[in-house]
């Protein structure tokens, strides 16, 4: 039979939208508003199959495991980029969302998400090909799932994807799931009269809240150590150290595996340090005992930091930032210094910035003993 305008009218709707983005894709009126949005960066497509055969071609079944690809990045990273203002940067994914997931994941995972999505997609195809001509609005329905998700699938191969984008993927692919499975397999279950499963299901109740409950207090508790954070760097902008550097040890005690807390910790005590060195107001004794607090904290947050995340490569800079800045304070810091650059040379041997600080390193140890001499 031939479909009526009624049966077309609904796609209305979606043209008017695919002509509308049409319309701005081609003439870009956005200019008329001025937006000014800043710019993003991010690797290229090429960068990022660069890095990806990398790792691939060392752990080629398995991959380097999930969310790594930053430490590849640091690893892998080409020369020529040194050569760029971005030579500093470490990027966290690439511009799809695939290439992402195949250094992560290696090949083993790559080919078992394709094949589910292909298992997935035909099943999907034969249930809307199969559907009974009575029932257009459930066509309608799976339709637009459908349509949704094989964009969603598509943006996989062209960009980075978001916690919220992945969301909806999965709940689109759950959705269509139970939309395109068999109606008369559905049984019905009646937890009335059993005592037994509703003593289960009571307890599984509990469970669930249980967990709920602590996983909200452990983000709640992640939040309010950002909130402090944030509150500390404001205080230090503003001149006061002390007081900025309290807030930062607040934000350990209600977040105490987040590294860059005690990353920057480490950095402050040494910025504290020096201000107590050249605070000739202060009585000598006290200035002592407040240089020797200083070490001791500037010290301990910097191995705290390396032992939270031994793979970031910015711990082991500043680990070996604290050491250098210590060499005329305490015996064998340059040694300490150098060991800690070459953990970081081991993770980002394309950092220029990590053989600069080493020849400071020597540098500085030749001062001390050339002071010494005379």
């Amino acid at each position: 039979d031939s479909l009526s305008s009624q049966d077309l009218g609904w796609l209305a709707i979606p043209i008017a939208i695919l002509a509308l983005c049409l319309i701005f894709l081609i003439f870009r009126p956005g200019v008329l508003f001025d937006l000014k949005l800043p710019g993003e960066l991010g690797l290229t497509y090429k960068g990022g199959w660069g890095i990806a055969k990398e790792v691939i071609q060392r752990n080629p079944i398995l991959g380097s495991g999930p969310e790594t690809f930053i430490y590849n990045y640091s690893l892998y990273k080409p020369e020529s980029i040194n050569q760029t203002m971005f030579w500093n940067l470490r990027f966290v994914n690439t511009p799809a969302e695939i290439l992402t997931l195949l250094p992560e994941i290696g090949a083993l995972g790559i080919l078992s998400f394709l094949a589910i999505m292909a298992m997935f997609l035909l099943k999907v195809v034969r249930s809307l090909l199969s559907e009974e001509r009575g029932s257009e609005q459930l066509i309608r329905i799976k339709i637009g799932l459908f349509s949704s998700w094989i964009a969603l699938i598509v943006a996989w191969f062209l960009y980075p994807q978001s916690l919220a984008l992945m969301f909806i993927f999965w709940l689109f692919f759950a959705l269509l799931t139970v939309l395109s499975g068999q109606r008369n397999d559905i049984k019905t279950f009646h937890f009335k009269g059993s005592t037994k499963v509703a003593l289960v299901g009571s307890f599984g109740a509990i469970i669930l809240m249980i967990i709920v409950i602590g996983l909200l207090y452990m983000e709640g508790s992640k939040f309010i150590a950002e909130a402090k954070y944030k509150t500390a760097l404001d205080l230090i902008n503003k001149g006061e150290l002390d007081e900025g550097i309290d807030k930062v040890v607040r934000a350990t005690v209600a977040n105490p595996y987040e590294d860059k807390f005690y990353r920057n910790l480490a950095q402050l005590f040494i910025t504290q340090i020096n201000q107590n060195l050249n605070n000739q107001s202060l009585d000598p004794q006290d200035r002592t005992n407040k240089v020797q607090v200083g070490i001791s904290n500037a010290i301990n947050y910097g191995a705290m930091a390396t032992t939270l995340n031994s793979k970031n490569v910015a711990n082991w800079i500043v680990r070996g930032f604290v050491y250098r800045n210590l060499i005329a304070l305490v015996n064998g810091s340059g040694g300490w210094a150098v060991k800690s650059y070459e953990e970081a040379l081991k993770i980002e041997p394309a950092n220029p910035f990590i053989y600069l600080e080493i020849g400071r390193t020597y540098v500085n140890g030749a001062d001390l003993l050339q002071n010494q001499a005379q």
